[in-house]
């Protein structure tokens, strides 16, 4: 991604104001975004993961909080950005243990101004690709994440290079063991779906009935057949079982390493959800991954909002 001067950012920490100043005036002749800051301190109180190309120009020693020691705090709070140390001829031993730190370089004082800004500009570079990869990695997760359990599969055996006729006969097999549960949140989008595919899975009257007492059917999905396995007085009590479901087939065996779960709201209220727990210990136990995405639009607007989703591939698993 190209990123303008004017999107990137350069935090200046020094005591000396006139320094601060001046070094404010040369950076502004590039167009970076300038930060000044008079302590360590003072840039803590503001400072957060870096969302731009950004790089702290630090004085390695100031009154109260050091140079190093605010390097340490930030690496303890995971905040990782380019650090550029400015240091006196007597400091240099200090910069060596900043570098062997972490520290992106030193500039020794008195500097040039094109060592200050040759310096900079490659931190902010550094700072640039270091978000672009975590950009992509994201956007990888993310759609990982979208993947069922035969899709994952089949990502996993692409990335160990096996054949296409292995992994088409692997896929194959997996189309008859994947089992997808749901716990609607409103029936209202279940019974219109069911109604105009001619699905008995949910009539009109345990729509009304469902509705009136929140009762919540528990779906099966299998080889494009949907059975209704349960009822349930809540949402919340429909996510528990799903969940329990799911941590009960970790434990008997799965075909393909994955529980994938969709959910159409905020995903960290999934996380907070009884039974979540149990079957997030679980996974662990058997080296299993979880996968949790928002659902998808076209999933949504057959199910409605709020619902959630969880499959997996078992050839064990026998619908209870």
């Amino acid at each position: 991604m190209n990123h303008q001067p004017e999107d990137c950012i350069v935090h200046v920490v020094d005591d000396d104001a006139g320094l601060r100043r001046s070094l404010r005036f040369l950076l502004d002749s590039v167009g970076w975004g300038v930060r000044l800051y008079a302590s360590a301190e003072e840039f803590l109180a503001v400072v957060a993961p870096p969302d731009r190309p950004t790089c702290l120009l630090l004085d390695i020693r100031m009154p109260a909080m050091s140079g190093l020691e605010l390097q340490q705090v930030l690496r303890e709070k995971g905040i990782d950005l380019p650090i550029l140390f400015m240091t006196g001829h007597a400091d240099v031993s200090m910069a060596v243990q900043a570098m062997k730190s972490g520290a992106s370089d030193f500039i020794e004082k008195p500097f040039k101004d094109q060592v200050v800004l040759d310096s900079v500009a490659a931190a902010i570079r550094r700072s640039a690709e270091s978000l672009d990869e975590a950009q992509r990695r994201a956007a990888a997760q993310k759609l990982l994440a979208s993947f069922s359990p035969r899709e994952k599969e089949a990502a996993r055996l692409i990335a160990q290079g096996c054949p296409p006729s292995v992994i088409g006969a692997r896929l194959t097999q997996l189309i008859d063991h994947t089992h997808t549960y749901l716990v609607p949140a409103d029936l209202h989008h279940i019974y219109k779906r069911a109604s105009k595919k001619g699905d008995s899975s949910l009539g009109w009257g345990a729509y009304a009935l469902g509705s009136l007492l929140d009762v919540k059917p528990l779906l099966h999905y299998n080889c494009d057949t949907t059975h209704t396995v349960g009822k349930v007085r809540g949402f919340s009590s429909g996510a528990e079982q799903l969940f329990n479901r799911a941590a009960e087939q970790i434990e008997q065996g799965l075909d393909a390493p994955w529980i994938c779960i969709s959910y159409g709201g905020p995903l960290e209220t999934v996380r907070d959800l009884k039974g979540y727990g149990r079957l997030a210990r679980t996974a662990i136990e058997h080296d299993v991954t979880i996968q949790l995405a928002p659902m998808s639009t076209t999933a949504a607007i057959n199910v409605g909002p709020g619902a959630l989703s969880l499959a997996f591939a078992a050839a064990s698993h026998r619908i209870q």
